[in-house]
């Protein structure tokens, strides 16, 4: 389809300079900027300093939209912003020839209304009445038939709300609308947030779009690899739009999704999110659909549930899934049910973790040891404390059930306990970690990880009673640092250490290809001599740290059904703008 409005998304020198037809005067820049807001010097450049550090500032705002009027004047006048905005607009204009740029400019909007296109406007900007006054009093207002500005929507570029509150006000979907900017990080990374085509406008302004903010060159390549059309000039949009056209009649990539039913509602998003001009998601509630739906490129299975329960329904889909493969051999299956039936058994799971010889760096990783109940010379061969687990780590909420048992007499009384003789437990030695546990997620050839608060370092004293030398606790619920007294020095201080950051991803890949798997998250500690232990893993976990892994996702699948590689690995405590 021929697209119906376009949306263009320009900063706030190059609004000036359209709407002025001219360049504003030099000014002395920090002392005009510290005056205008009635501060020091030396506070507005704490202030900047703050707010250029912290990058979460620069993913929801972009370098034009840095907050210091929440931080140092939140009271400041249009008249006090408006001179602070302009002393913005000098100190990072080039200057050159700007008249030819204006006419470009309104060239752009005279070749898109001639297409009978609808056309809106976004802008970063906290005070929209200002960039109002400037876009009517100037002879291009006429041409928008929507103005967005996130100081009147309450989102800031490249936040994809501001985006679509201007393709509601168009009556447009991201189907039929493109973006047209001239920041990477700001318009084109909201264009693929917004899931909009994009044009990218490599003009000579002068914006310092890349230096400004810290991005990873990896990112900013990903940036450009998303924009369809990159063109040098405004005036050069209308063509591009004709280029943009190729894209049209491309092929979708139909993926068909099974989840468990506890999965199935957190995934709702990805059958009404608007990726219908890259993926084509298939709802499946059960493996009868798969015929009916099909043929598929991409089949995403989390059927856990199914192994698990292992009843007569159960065994007949699998059974089905398993027909089906067979018939379509060139559908890519993420992930094969044979792979994730290892993961779901937590001795087996140990056994592929030790059996994967893990060494970085001299540092050799492995499971904490672990015995199944029924081996009758456990006790030989593991230190107390033990943590207690369920065989299966999928299936039910009890599955992520356990238990921290503290010495022999308290685990006889447990595993003779009526409630527990009907699970099969496995016994892990639990290894002291100083309060920390660092959580791992892995997407196909990604991978990032945060360090969480964990269980507190635990002695094998005796207390009053076996049961009270039992603790329970659940996996996925947060820990309580009390429930065993008083908690240790230090307990849940999130460190850094680079060795760490590449450690983790040194496993993110070696895991990978041991368990044959793309989509799981890992758990480790360190003891106090360093060593490192992984604890759990679990396939396809929630990913609920990451708000951007609907579009990673999409683009694994794409990456993914056209064998190519993906990614690269993020730190949680320090997580960059990622799409």
């Amino acid at each position: 389809m021929e697209p119906e409005g376009v949306i263009i998304s320009i900063s706030i020198p190059t609004l000036y300079i359209v709407t002025h037809y001219a360049q504003p005067s030099p000014v002395s820049n920090l002392s005009y900027r510290a005056n205008v807001l009635k501060i020091s010097n030396q506070k507005y450049n704490d202030a900047c300093n703050t707010l250029i550090s912290n990058s979460s500032m620069q993913a929801n705002y972009g370098f034009l939209e840095l907050p210091l009027y929440e931080v140092i004047c939140p009271e400041a006048s249009e008249n006090d912003i408006e001179s602070y905005l302009l002393s913005q607009i000098n100190e990072i204009m080039v200057y050159g020839d700007n008249a030819l740029l204006s006419a470009e400019f309104e060239e752009c909007l005279v070749v898109l209304k001639e297409k009978h296109l609808k056309i809106g406007l976004v802008l970063n900007c906290r005070a929209p009445k200002l960039v109002r006054k400037w876009i009517e009093s100037s002879k291009i207002g006429g041409y928008f038939d929507n103005i967005s500005i996130s100081g009147e929507v309450g989102f800031h570029k490249p936040d994809c709300r501001l985006f679509d509150d201007c393709l509601a006000k168009l009556g447009l979907t991201s189907m039929n609308c493109v973006v047209v900017g001239e920041i990477l990080q700001t318009d084109v990374l909201g264009a693929i947030r917004t899931n909009m085509r994009s044009i990218y406008v490599r003009h000579s302004l002068g914006l310092k779009d890349v230096d400004m903010v810290s991005l990873d060159d990896v990112i900013l390549a990903e940036l450009l690899e998303e924009t369809e059309v990159i063109v040098d000039r405004f005036s050069d949009v209308g063509s591009g739009l004709r280029l943009n056209s190729q894209y049209d009649n491309r092929a979708v990539l139909k993926v068909g999704v099974y989840l468990t039913a506890k999965k199935r509602p957190k995934f709702n998003a990805f059958f009404s999110f608007e990726y219908r001009r890259d993926i084509d998601f298939i709802n499946l509630s059960d493996m009868d659909s798969l015929p009916s739906l099909g043929p598929y490129d991409v089949l995403v299975v989390k059927a856990t549930d199914l192994l698990v329960i292992n009843d007569t329904d159960s065994k007949r889909q699998l059974e089905l899934f398993t027909q089906y493969c067979e018939e379509y051999p060139n559908m890519v299956v993420i992930d094969s049910m044979e792979a994730v039936s290892n993961v779901i058994d937590r001795l087996r799971l140990c056994e592929i973790i030790d059996g994967a010889n893990l060494e970085f760096k001299g540092r050799c990783i492995r499971s904490p040891p672990t015995f199944q109940s029924t081996q009758s010379d456990f006790e030989d061969l593991i230190n107390f404390p033990i943590i207690c687990k369920p065989l299966s780590a999928c299936g039910s909420r009890d599955s992520h059930q356990m238990a921290v048992v503290l010495n022999n007499q308290a685990l006889g009384y447990f595993l003779s306990a009526e409630e527990n003789k009907e699970v099969t437990w496995v016994l892990q030695e639990y290894i002291n970690h100083g309060g920390i546990i660092l959580k791992a997620y892995v997407l196909g050839g990604f991978c990032e990880y945060y360090q969480r608060a964990s269980l507190p370092d635990i002695t094998t004293k005796v207390l009053a009673s076996p049961k009270s030398s039992i603790l329970w606790f659940h996996s996925h619920d947060p820990v309580d640092p009390n429930m065993y007294g008083t908690k240790p020095k230090g307990y849940g201080e999130l460190k850094e250490d680079d060795t760490e950051f590449e450690t983790i991803k040194y496993l993110s890949d070696e895991l990978r290809k041991a368990l044959k798997l793309n989509l799981f998250g890992f758990d480790v500690i360190l003891d106090k001599m360093g060593t490192m232990y992984i604890v759990d893993i679990n396939y396809f976990p929630s990913y609920k740290d990451n708000p951007y892994f609907p579009q990673m996702l999409v683009k694994f699948l794409i990456h993914k059904s056209q064998n190519e590689g993906s990614f690269i690995v993020y730190k949680g405590k320090q997580k960059k703008s990622i799409i």
